[in-house]
C-alpha cells in the first residue's frame, strides 16, 4: 500500500457557538468575519478603510489584553501574546440556486446552469482562549497565564466551562470587529475546507513531492492511489472518467513582504485578495490562505525595532567604511519599519512569528507562477507539513520564514470579505429577494441575483439602467470595403475599408441614411468565412456575424396564395368590425343574452368568414375573454316551456347544497365559481320558474356548467311541473353596446394572434446559416436578403450634368467633347437635346453619327478627366435622381434591354472596367440586385475569314422596374414590375477560410443594421432577455398562483432580435404595427382612469409638443388643460375625442363652452389631418370611441414590437414628424408601466436613449419612476448612450445598474467619453478601477491577439477561438458599490 494517503480533518471538534477544543486540548473561540465587500472591490479610500476596519479593530484589541509587566523583557512577555488563525477559505463547488427561489424556478436554473462552478467563501477568525481568564484581578489573570504557559497538560484538561469568562471576553472583541459566530455547516466547511462537497466530511489526500491531491469520496481516492502505485501520471487523472473530481494542490509558504509594504490605497497591497481571486479574473484561484501568529502590541515592536535598528546602522557603517556592504539592505529596511512605527498616534499592533501557507489549485513548479510581492517557498519536500499547519487545531507548526506584519498588511490584503452583489446572497437569508441569476462575480465567483421586487421592499430608487455594448455586433475583415458618405474624413464620400474607420465616422443604413459609428472592437484573426451572394459579391465575415435574413419558408410565405387570402381575410375582418361599431352606435343601451348577440353579429361576421358553429356559446367565450361580467335581468317568457322547471327560489336552495356538499373530493376553484354565480343571483331574489336553460346561463352558460347543471338536476327531489302561459325567470344579459364591442375587439385580436400576415426577417450568424443549410429539399436558396432602400445621398451641385457625363463615359470621345451615336432612329438627336439642356452649343461633324460640344473638353480637363475616363467620387454620393441621370446617360447610349425578358446589359471593352465598376456601384447604391461584372472574350472575321482578336468585354446584366433609361424606345421595355427574384440577395455559398485580422463595429442606426460591401445590410443585436425571462418564471408574492407581467419595449423598426424568444417561452407579442393599434398609446387610453391628473398632464404636454414644438409656451399648456378637460368631463375616452367635443361644443356654443380656450379653432381641423394620414399619429390620438385595442399585458413575457415602423427619431430633428415619433416611443413606456402597475412587474426598455431629448421626455421618465415607487413595479432601461441620462439628471432615479464595456473616445469633440458619464451616473469615481476597464481593449495588441483580462469584453483564446471568459458587467447595488460579475447566459437563452 502506498503511503500518499495520508488522514485529514481528525484534529478539532466543534462544540457549537465557534467553541472549538483541539486534539491537544486548546480552547478556540472562532467567529466568521464580515460577509461584506473585499479591500479588492473597493472604489476608493473610504470603501478600502470599511474593509480593513474589522481587523484594524481587533488586533488593538487583543494587543490589549497582553499584561504589562514591570522589568519584563520582549523574550518573556511573548508567552502573553494571543495566538490568532485567521483561515479564509474560497473552495471551487458545484452551483446550487438559491433556497430563495420558488421549487420551479430552482430547478430550471439547475438545468441551465448544469456544469457551473461557485466558490464557497468564507473566512474564519480564531483566538486561543486562556483558562480562568477574562476580567478578574491583574494579579490573578498573570498567574493563570503564566501556569497555562508552564503547564500544558494541565491546560489541556481544563474543563469547558474553565474557558466561559475568556470566552466571552474574546467573543465582544470579534463582535465588535462584525464578525458572528459560526453555523455548524461553517464550521464543517473550516476544519475540511479542502474537500469540493457542500456539506465535507473530512476526506484523505494524497501527499507527493511538491503538491498534493484531493478527492470528492472516498472511492476515488483508493482508485488515484492505484493509478499512482502504476506510475500512471497524475496530470492525466482529471481527465480519466473513473475518478473524475480529484484535483492537484501545491501548498505554498508565504514570506516577509517588504516591511513598508505597499500603500494601503494601492490596490496592490491587496495581497490575499489576488491570490484568493478566480483564475478567470487574473486571480490565483486559492482555496485556502492560513494566517497563524501571535498579537504583539506595536509598543513592544517598536521598542524592539529602535534596538534592532541602532545595532544594525552602527554595524552597516563600520562595513561600509571597510568598503563591504553587507548590512546596508537590512538597515533600509529597518529604517522603513521604523518610521511605520515613529508615525503619530499609537502603533499598530504587530503579528509575529507568523506562518502564513496558501493552497493553490495546480502544480506549481515555480515561484514566479505565484502572484505574491514577498518571499515564497514551495515547500517541495513539506507539503504534507504545511498542509497540516493550515489545519485547525493542529499540533504541528510549520515557519520557515516566519513574518512579522504589522496591522494594515493583513487589515488591507483581503483576507476578509467577499463580493457582495445583488439582493440574494444564495444562502437562503431572511433579507433575500427572489430575482434573476445575472452571473457569477468575476473575483470570487458568488452568485447575482437581480431581484424586481428591491424597491417594494428596501424602499429604494425603483429603477435600473444597463449601459455598454452587450452584442456580439459585426466583425468583418479588415479590407471588407464600405461606402462612405460625404463627411469631413470624406468630403464628397468614398469607399473605405473597415480598418480605415473611427468612431464617430458616419455609414450608410439600410434604410438609405447615414449615422455614426458608435463602436469598434479590438482587432481579432479567428474563426473567419467567406459568403458568397447570387450576385457574385465575395465577403468576410466571422462565425458570429449577424445577417438580418429571411429564410425560403418566410420569402414563400409573403407571395403565397395563403399570405395573400390572408390579407383579403384582414381586410373582411376590418370591415366587419367597421360594421359592429356602426351597429353599436344604434343600440344605446340595451342588453341583450347571449343568444340575442349572436342573433345580431352572425350574418356580419358570416360575411367576413369567421365560423360560430358553436352559437351562443361562442359568445359567452367572447364575453369571458374580454373580461366583461353578466348582469342578472328578470325577462318574461310566453308560451310553454321546452322541458321541465321548477320553482326558481326552491330549486336554487337544492343546488346550491348539493353543489357545496359534493360526493367526493373538494370544489374546484371553478365549482366554486358558479356556486357564487348561483348565489348572487339567488340572494338578489329569484322568481317563477327556471329549468336547465336558465340555471346554466346564471351559473356562467358554459358547455362545462350546462353539464354540471344536468348532473345536479338528477339529484334534485323538488318536483316540476310543466305550465304555459308567462313566466318571470333571472338570465345572465350585457350591454348590447359592451358585446359588440367586445366582439369586434377580439375578431381582430385573435386574426392577429394567429401571425399568418407577420412573416419576417430574422437574426442569423454565419455559422448558423451554414449549420442550417443554405438551400432547401427542391434546390432553392434558403438565406436571402432583401435589397436595401436606395441611399439618400445629398443634393450636389455638380461640375456636369450627371446624364451628359454618363453618355461621354458610354460613348464620348476620350479626349475631346465628341459624342457618337445613330442618327437614324432619334438616338442622336436625344444626346443633342441633353446637352443643350446643360447649356452647350453644339455642332455637327463631318461625320454623320457625331456632333461635338463646345467648352466640354477644357471642363473634362478640369474635372481630370480627360484621357482618363472614370466616375468621379463626388457623383457617387449626390441625390438619388442626379445617380439616376447618370445611369440613364450610360444606358442610354450603351446599355441594352430585352423586350421579352426585360434584361437590362452594359458592355464596355476591358479597358474600360472603371467605368463598369462605377456603374455597378450606382446601381447598388440606388437598391437594384446586379451581378457582378462577366469577362469574356471578343474579336472579329475579317473579309477572309480569319478571326480577329479584340480587346476582352465586361458585361453587366441585371433587372429593374427603375426609369434607368431616358430614351423614349428602351424606356418604353422597362417592366412594370421585377420578378420577385430581383428583390433578393440570396447566400450561395459560406465556406471556412484562413484566418485574418477582422473587427466588429456599431453603428447608431434606428435597427444597427450598416451596408457593406456592395450594399449588403448587416445587423447588430444585443442580450437582455437572460434578465426578462428569469423575471417572467417569478410568483408575485400578492399572488403565489401567477407570475409577475415582464413587458419588453422593443422600439427599433423591423427588428426580430427578440420576437422568437418570446414566442418560445410562452410570451404574448403586441405589434404596433397592427391595424386595431389604434389609439392603443393614447394617454386617455393607457393609463389608469384612477390617475385623471397625469392622463391630463401627459395629454396636454404630447399636445403641446407636437402643436406647439419643443419650445412652446405655458399658455398653450393651459389652453390645451381647458380643452383636454372638458373634453373628458364630457366622456370622451381618447385624446381625439376629447378635443373634438370641445372643438365641437366651442363652436356651437355649448354647455360650459366659454371655459374652452380659442385655441381649439386652430389645433383640432390639423390633429384631424394628421390622423387622417399617419398610421403612427393614430397610435397615440386615438379619434374613435370605444375604437382600437387597449395595451392589455398578462402574466409573464410581453413584447411590445415597433414591427415594421420607425418611431426612433434623430437625436437633432425637430418637426412635426419626429414629435410624434417621440411620443410615440414615451407613450408605449408610459403605457406599458400602466398595464403593470400593482402587478410588482418589470418594463424593460431597449434604446431607452430615444425617451428623452428634451423637456418632455425627462418629464415623462419622471412620471414613470413616480408610478414605479407608488404602483411596485421596476423600470429597465437599456442603453448604449448615456449622455440623456446624465443631462437629465436622473442619478437618484436609478437605484441599481449594470456597466459593461463603453469605450473612452468621445463621439464627438469636446464631449465627455461615454465611460466617464457613465461613472458620474453611478456615482463611481472617474478615475477608478471600472473607468479604466471600461475602456480597456479586448486584447492586449493586434499582433499576439493575447487576451486583455482587465477588459471588461469577452475575451477568446488567440490560438483555438474558445471562449475563455464571459463579458463582465459592474453591478452597481443599492449601497452603490461596483462589483464585477461575468455575466453568464444560459445555452436555452442564446
Amino acid at each position: 500500500m502506498s503511503r500518499t494517503i495520508r488522514q485529514a480533518g481528525v484534529n478539532a471538534r466543534h462544540l457549537g457557538g465557534g467553541f472549538v477544543r483541539t486534539a491537544n486540548g486548546e480552547a478556540w473561540q472562532y467567529m466568521v468575519m464580515p460577509s461584506q465587500p473585499s479591500v479588492s472591490d473597493a472604489a476608493d479610500w473610504g470603501e478600502r478603510l470599511k474593509a480593513a476596519r474589522p481587523l484594524t479593530i481587533i488586533m488593538p484589541r487583543l494587543a490589549d489584553l497582553t499584561p504589562s509587566i514591570p522589568l519584563a523583557n520582549r523574550r518573556a512577555l511573548k508567552s502573553f501574546y494571543r495566538p490568532i488563525r485567521i483561515l479564509a477559505i474560497s473552495t471551487p463547488v458545484r452551483f446550487e440556486p438559491s433556497p430563495t427561489l420558488d421549487e420551479r424556478n430552482r430547478r430550471l436554473l439547475a438545468m441551465e446552469h448544469r456544469g457551473d462552478v461557485v466558490h464557497d467563501r468564507l473566512t474564519v477568525i480564531g483566538v486561543r482562549l486562556d483558562a480562568g481568564g477574562g476580567k478578574g484581578r491583574f494579579l490573578d489573570r498573570v498567574v493563570n497565564l503564566v501556569v497555562q504557559a508552564g503547564d500544558q497538560a494541565a491546560y489541556g484538561e481544563a474543563p469547558d466551562d474553565a474557558f466561559d469568562a475568556d470566552r466571552a471576553v474574546i467573543s465582544e472583541i470579534l463582535r465588535a470587529g462584525g464578525c458572528v459566530p459560526p453555523t455548524d455547516a461553517q464550521m464543517n466547511r473550516a476544519l475540511a475546507w479542502w474537500v469540493t462537497d457542500r456539506k465535507p466530511d473530512p476526506l484523505e489526500v494524497m501527499v507527493e513531492r511538491g503538491h498534493m491531491h484531493a478527492f470528492p469520496d472516498e472511492r476515488t481516492a483508493r482508485l488515484a492511489e492505484k493509478l499512482r502505485d502504476t506510475r500512471v501520471d497524475c496530470a492525466t487523472w482529471s481527465k480519466r472518467i473513473e475518478i473524475r473530481g480529484t484535483w492537484p494542490m501545491t501548498i505554498a509558504t508565504l514570506g516577509a513582504l517588504p516591511f513598508d509594504g505597499t500603500s494601503e490605497r494601492d490596490p496592490r497591497s491587496a495581497w490575499a485578495a489576488h491570490l484568493l481571486a478566480s483564475r478567470d479574473s487574473g486571480g490565483q484561484g486559492a482555496v485556502a490562505i492560513s494566517v497563524c501568529g501571535l498579537v504583539e502590541p506595536g509598543e513592544i515592536s517598536r521598542d524592539q525595532i529602535d534596538k534592532d535598528k541602532d545595532k544594525v546602522l552602527e554595524q552597516a557603517i563600520k562595513q561600509a567604511t571597510d568598503g563591504h556592504k553587507a548590512n546596508e539592505g537590512i538597515a533600509e529596511e529597518l529604517l522603513a519599519a521604523s518610521d511605520v512605527y515613529q508615525k503619530d498616534g499609537r502603533p499598530w499592533p504587530t503579528l509575529v512569528d507568523g506562518h502564513v501557507q496558501v493552497a493553490i489549485p495546480g502544480i506549481i513548479d515555480r515561484p514566479s507562477q505565484v502572484n505574491y510581492p514577498g518571499e515564497l517557498n514551495l515547500n517541495q519536500d513539506n507539503q504534507n507539513t504545511a498542509w497540516q499547519d493550515m489545519q485547525i487545531g493542529s499540533e504541528i507548526t510549520y515557519c520557515p520564514s516566519p513574518v512579522y506584519w504589522p496591522t494594515p498588511i493583513l487589515a488591507f490584503a483581503g483576507l476578509a470579505g467577499r463580493s457582495l452583489a445583488g439582493e440574494d446572497m444564495g444562502e437562503g437569508r431572511k433579507s433575500d429577494l427572489p430575482g434573476a441569476l445575472l452571473g457569477f462575480t468575476e473575483k470570487d465567483r458568488q452568485p447575482v441575483y437581480v431581484s424586481p421586487f428591491a424597491s417594494r421592499y428596501r424602499h429604494t430608487p425603483p429603477a435600473m439602467l444597463i449601459t455598454g455594448r452587450t452584442g456580439s455586433g459585426k466583425a468583418s475583415t479588415l479590407d471588407t470595403k464600405v461606402p462612405m458618405p460625404p463627411q469631413p474624413r470624406w468630403p464628397h464620400g468614398g469607399v473605405a475599408t473597415i480598418g480605415d474607420l473611427q468612431v464617430g465616422d458616419l455609414l450608410y443604413a439600410d434604410d438609405g441614411k447615414a449615422y455614426p459609428i458608435s463602436y469598434l472592437s479590438p482587432i481579432r484573426s479567428d474563426d473567419l468565412y467567406e459568403i458568397e451572394f447570387s450576385d457574385g459579391q465575395r465577403l468576410k465575415a466571422t462565425g458570429e456575424h449577424q445577417w438580418r435574413v429571411w429564410d425560403f419558408t418566410s420569402r414563400k410565405g409573403v407571395r403565397s396564395d395563403k399570405h395573400r387570402a390572408s390579407l383579403d381575410r384582414q381586410a373582411a375582418i376590418r370591415g366587419a368590425v367597421e360594421e359592429l361599431d356602426r351597429l353599436k352606435a344604434d343600440v344605446g343601451d340595451a342588453t341583450w343574452t347571449a343568444r340575442e348577440c349572436y342573433g345580431a353579429v352572425e350574418p356580419i361576421l358570416q360575411k367576413a368568414g369567421i365560423g360560430m358553429d358553436c352559437r351562443e356559446q361562442w359568445v359567452y367565450g367572447v364575453m369571458r375573454y374580454m373580461e366583461l361580467e353578466p348582469m342578472g335581468e328578470r325577462r318574461r317568457v310566453a308560451g310553454k316551456r321546452q322541458g321541465r322547471a321548477w320553482p326558481a327560489g326552491p330549486l336554487a336552495e337544492q343546488v346550491l347544497d348539493i353543489l357545496e356538499h359534493p360526493l367526493k373530493g373538494g370544489i374546484s376553484p371553478a365549482r366554486a365559481q358558479r356556486i357564487a354565480l348561483l348565489r348572487d343571483a339567488y340572494e338578489s331574489g329569484l322568481e317563477g320558474e327556471i329549468g336547465l336553460k336558465e340555471l346554466t346561463d346564471i351559473m356562467g352558460g358554459t358547455k362545462a356548467a350546462r353539464d354540471m347543471v344536468k348532473e345536479t338536476l338528477k339529484r334534485v327531489t323538488l318536483k316540476p311541473s310543466e305550465a304555459d302561459g308567462e313566466n318571470v325567470i333571472l338570465t345572465s344579459v350585457w350591454r348590447a353596446a359592451d358585446m359588440l364591442e367586445g366582439t369586434a375587439r377580439r375578431i381582430m385580436w385573435r386574426y392577429d394572434e394567429d401571425g399568418t400576415e407577420h412573416y419576417d426577417a430574422q437574426i442569423a450568424t454565419t455559422r448558423e446559416m451554414l449549420e442550417a443549410g443554405l438551400t432547401v429539399n427542391n434546390g432553392h436558396a434558403n438565406w436571402a436578403i432583401p435589397r436595401p432602400k436606395p441611399v439618400e445621398g445629398v443634393h450636389m451641385d455638380l461640375p456636369l450634368d450627371p446624364w451628359c457625363l454618363g453618355a461621354w463615359l458610354a460613348d464620348g470621345s476620350k479626349t475631346d467633347g465628341s459624342f457618337f451615336s445613330d442618327p437614324t432612329n432619334g438616338d442622336l438627336d436625344h444626346v443633342r437635346r441633353h446637352l443643350e439642356e446643360a447649356g452647350f452649343e453644339v455642332h455637327d461633324a463631318a461625320e454623320a453619327k457625331r456632333i461635338r460640344a463646345i467648352g466640354l473638353r477644357p471642363l473634362l480637363r478640369r474635372m481630370g478627366l480627360y484621357g482618363d475616363k472614370h466616375i468621379p467620387e463626388e457623383y457617387f454620393n449626390a441625390s438619388v435622381e442626379q445617380r439616376l441621370e447618370l445611369v440613364r446617360g450610360l444606358l442610354d447610349q450603351d446599355g441594352t434591354i430585352d423586350p421579352r425578358t426585360h434584361g437590362i446589359e452594359f458592355c464596355q471593352s476591358l479597358d474600360h472596367k472603371p467605368i463598369v465598376d462605377g456603374l455597378v456601384r450606382l446601381l447598388r447604391s440606388l437598391g437594384v440586385i446586379v451581378h457582378e461584372p462577366s469577362r469574356s472574350q471578343a474579336g472579329y472575321r475579317d473579309a477572309d475569314g480569319t478571326y480577329r482578336r479584340t480587346q476582352d468585354r465586361l458585361r453587366v446584366t441585371f433587372t429593374t422596374d427603375l426609369p434607368v433609361f431616358s430614351l423614349p424606345r428602351k424606356k418604353a421595355l422597362l417592366p412594370r414590375e421585377t420578378r420577385e427574384t430581383a428583390n433578393w440577395l440570396y447566400v450561395r455559398s459560406i465556406r471556412r477560410v484562413p484566418d485574418e485580422p477582422h473587427r466588429c463595429l456599431s453603428i447608431e442606426s434606428p435597427d444597427h443594421t450598416y451596408l457593406v460591401g456592395g450594399y449588403i445590410p448587416t445587423h447588430n443585436t444585443r442580450v437582455l432577455l437572460h434578465l426578462a425571462a428569469q423575471w417572467g418564471r417569478l410568483p408575485n408574492p400578492d399572488d403565489r398562483k401567477s407570475t409577475i407581467p415582464i413587458v419588453f419595449f422593443d422600439p427599433k423598426p423591423n427588428s426580430s432580435d427578440f420576437g422568437p424568444f418570446v414566442k418560445s417561452m410562452g410570451g404574448m407579442l403586441v405589434r404596433l404595427d397592427s391595424p386595431e393599434a389604434e389609439g392603443i398609446l393614447d394617454p386617455v387610453r393607457c393609463i389608469p382612469w384612477t390617475m385623471k391628473d397625469m392622463i391630463v398632464q401627459t395629454a396636454v404636454e404630447m399636445l403641446s409638443q407636437i402643436t406647439g414644438g419643443r419650445d412652446a409656451d405655458r399658455s398653450r399648456d393651459l389652453a390645451l388643460t381647458s380643452i383636454i378637460g372638458y373634453g373628458l368631463r364630457h366622456g370622451a375616452d381618447c385624446t381625439g375625442e376629447a378635443v373634438r367635443i370641445a372643438y365641437k361644443a366651442h363652436q356651437e356654443g355649448g354647455e360650459d363652452a366659454d371655459r374652452i380656450d380659442p385655441l381649439v379653432d386652430e389645433i383640432t381641423p390639423m390633429l384631424e389631418r394628421q390622423a387622417t394620414n399617419s398610421s403612427m399619429f393614430k397610435l397615440i390620438y386615438g379619434t374613435r370611441h370605444g375604437g382600437g385595442r387597449r395595451l392589455a399585458v398578462s402574466d409573464g413575457l410581453t413584447l411590445l414590437s415597433a414591427g415594421t415602423m420607425n418611431i426612433i427619431s434623430e437625436k437633432e430633428a425637430d418637426s412635426g414628424p419626429s414629435d410624434i415619433q417621440r411620443w410615440v416611443v414615451r407613450m408605449a413606456a408610459l403605457g406599458a408601466s400602466a398595464s403593470i402597475i400593482g402587478r410588482n412587474g418589470v418594463l424593460v426598455v431597449d434604446e431607452a436613449w430615444s425617451l428623452l431629448g428634451d423637456r418632455f421626455g425627462v418629464s415623462v421618465v419622471n412620471r414613470m419612476g413616480r408610478l414605479a415607487r407608488d404602483q411596485h413595479y421596476m423600470p429597465v432601461f437599456a442603453s448604449q448612450k448615456v449622455t440623456e441620462f446624465v443631462e437629465a439628471g436622473l442619478q437618484d432615479f436609478m437605484g441599481r445598474g449594470i456597466a459593461m464595456a463603453m469605450g473612452s473616445k468621445a463621439e464627438f469633440s469636446g464631449m465627455e467619453s461615454q465611460t466617464e458619464q457613465t461613472c458620474r451616473l453611478f456615482g463611481q469615481p472617474e478615475d477608478g478601477e471600472m473607468a479604466e476597464r471600461m475602456s480597456h481593449d479586448q486584447t492586449l495588441d493586434s499582433e499576439s491577439n493575447e487576451p486583455d483580462r482587465q477588459s471588461l469584453y469577452a475575451l477568446f483564446d488567440p490560438d483555438t477561438g474558445e471562449l475563455v471568459r464571459g463579458s463582465i458587467g459592474y453591478y452597481i447595488g443599492l449601497d452603490k458599490t461596483a462589483i464585477p460579475v461575468e455575466i453568464r447566459i444560459s445555452d436555452k437563452l442564446v
